[in-house]
């Protein structure tokens, strides 16, 4: 009996930085491919994403012009993204999404709210907007529940829902895909090291460099004597690097360290691991004892080990903070040499049972397969009528017409 191709899988997430969302991606894109299905992702020319899985497809975003791809598939895109469907990104109207959330949503910008509000001054932005947010907060509930009842969206962190759904009060029925780690894992026993160092590992972006702070700050604190080695680079990477040397810290700030070098390098250093994301669960697989952090504010100074958080949580939240810990009870407790190799095991048994590749990439296809979320859909939810100030978008059309028969 012939068997019915698999539908290629498309992959929108043009970035032109390396992050936890752009490797949620690149590992699911290369277990699509080792499944026999056919990849391809829309990306900068050059852009990270495309560039880091190999036997992948390209199709070229452009920031003006945008992307096609008119064929039959499957596709499978941050929610984020969502908004270039119609207007930047052309699907096959049939083609089948599921949209994922790989960070917080509730302040999803829909159609052109977010195009406006970043061309008006900071004054006038706060002045508009208590008027624009109850609309655009209706459009997004019913977003996200049109979506929802259609099987169309997954999260890859069970905090993240728990976020939403507080925001819009309601539940969304939206299963969990955890963070994908691609490779062998090893065993804790075998690669654990001597380390002495506190290790961070993250992109210094804006909303990671308030929880480095504290990491920062906790540390200080407790007194602790072990150096802080901050991996990675980004935006804040000048401000991080002067909190730490104003807290009067032994730090070192090596750069980006990637793949099997990270590893070696971790185990070579790393005492104790600290972070969030793909990057806490990386960490906890390479076999070494692993903190998850919180968000600033809600759970200040408080850590939770990685294999004690929910399955799929990568930071500190109401569910396990009754197992947190401070960064100082931490440092005690990893004193003894028996301790460490159970907490590092612990992490790694998490880690494994948790973010397997070929487990992930399962439950997505089985997601994708059950979708009945369409690019037609998707367009429709998103259209300006469905959202107040029309005019916004027809203003937008005319000056992005006027600056091109200028540019000619």
């Amino acid at each position: 009996m012939k068997t019915e191709p698999k539908l290629p899988l498309l992959l929108f997430y043009a970035s032109r930085q390396i992050g936890g969302g752009e490797a949620y991606f690149i590992n699911l894109g290369l277990a699509a491919i080792r499944s026999g299905r056919r990849c391809i992702v829309v990306d900068y020319s050059g852009g990270y994403v495309i560039s880091r899985i190999p036997g992948a497809e390209l199709i070229v975003y452009d920031d003006e012009s945008g992307a096609d791809f008119t064929g039959s598939c499957i596709a499978f895109m941050p929610i984020g993204g969502a908004t270039f469907l119609g207007d930047k990104l052309r699907l096959n109207p049939n083609a089948k999404v599921l949209l994922v959330s790989i960070h917080q949503n509730h302040a999803l910008e829909l159609g052109v709210w977010g195009w406006l509000l970043r061309r008006l001054s900071p004054a006038l932005a706060g002045f508009i907007w208590p008027i624009i947010e109850p609309c655009r907060f209706r459009v997004v509930r019913r977003f996200f529940q049109e979506i929802c009842r259609l099987k169309g969206l997954a999260y890859c962190a069970p905090f993240q829902r728990d976020f939403d759904e507080e925001y819009l009060g309601c539940t969304l029925h939206a299963q969990v895909v955890p963070i994908p780690l691609p490779g062998k894992l090893a065993s804790p026993a075998e690669v654990i090291g001597q380390g002495r160092a506190i290790v961070w590992v993250s992109r210094f972006a804006k909303e990671k460099a308030a929880i480095i702070e504290e990491v920062i700050a906790g540390l200080k604190s407790a007194r602790a004597k072990h150096k802080l080695i901050l991996i990675g680079e980004g935006p804040e990477y000048q401000r991080i690097k002067r909190v730490a040397a104003e807290a009067g810290l032994e730090f070192e700030m090596p750069g980006v360290v990637a793949g099997n070098d990270l590893v070696c390098y971790l185990r070579q250093h790393a005492l104790l691991c600290v972070g969030v994301g793909t990057a806490a669960a990386e960490m906890a697989a390479a076999g070494l004892p692993t903190l998850v952090a919180g968000l600033p504010g809600a759970y200040a100074g408080r850590y939770a080990w990685f294999h004690q958080s929910r399955p799929g949580d990568t930071i500190v939240t109401s569910a396990n903070c009754h197992a947190s810990l401070t960064l100082s009870e931490a440092l005690k407790e990893l004193e003894s040499m028996n301790r460490r190799q159970v907490v590092a095991a612990a992490c790694a048994d998490a880690a494994i049972s948790r973010h397997d590749i070929d487990a992930s990439w399962k439950q997505l296809s089985g997601s994708l397969e059950e979708s009945q979320l369409e690019a037609r859909q998707v367009i429709s939810l998103l259209r300006m009528k469905q959202q107040p100030f029309s005019f916004i978008r027809k203003l937008k059309h005319k000056l992005r017409k006027s600056a091109s028969s200028v540019a000619a």
